[in-house]
């Protein structure tokens, strides 16, 4: 949004468009408002729901992957691109 009504600024700067002011003028903060208020906690798994899903993945070669990523709260995107280098 921020980039939208800076394009608008400029074009109406230079005559490009019949406004006197952007139409996305002010709307970030509006959004960013929103966003704020909007807040809440986020419960994807009850621990008897994590538990299950670990436990389904018992005999499976992913088992120690699903694990790692519930208990340190990795998401799967980052688990794949982990390598040894990145632990400290």
């Amino acid at each position: 949004m921020m980039q939208l009504n800076a394009c608008f600024n400029w074009a109406i700067e230079r005559n490009l468009v019949a406004l006197d002011k952007s139409p996305f003028e002010g709307f970030t903060e509006k959004v960013r408002k929103a966003f704020k208020k909007a807040k809440t906690p986020i419960n994807a798994f009850t621990a008897a729901e994590r538990d299950a899903i670990i436990q389904a993945f018992q005999e499976s070669h992913f088992y120690n992957y699903v694990r790692f990523c519930f208990f340190t709260g990795c998401r799967p995107s980052e688990a794949i691109g982990l390598e040894w280098d990145d632990i400290a």
